[in-house]
């Protein structure tokens, strides 16, 4: 995917002025650093919530919330079904 949005921006700058360049290089800049910030800021929040002594509440919550964002487990046992 990233292939895609630097080809994609080099496309479309190389049309256009510098100014527009460099604004295509900072916004593509973002979308490549989007997983690591998001990353960093969890975990940061985590690390808070483990210092205020509430992480304990939230375990179950989180666990819940993981079968409905990471379908995979489900996936696979229904792949284990239809197989044998």
């Amino acid at each position: 995917m990233e292939f895609g949005i630097v080809f994609g921006f080099q496309y479309i700058s190389s049309q256009i002025g510098d100014g527009v360049v460099a604004a295509m290089n900072s916004v593509r800049c973002m979308f490549n650093n989007f997983g690591t910030n998001t990353w960093q800021f969890g975990a940061g929040t985590w690390l808070l919530l483990k210092y205020a002594g509430v992480t304990g509440d939230l375990v179950g919550y989180m666990d819940e919330g993981y079968t409905y964002v990471c379908t995979c487990l489900a996936d696979v046992d229904g792949l284990k079904l239809m197989l044998g």
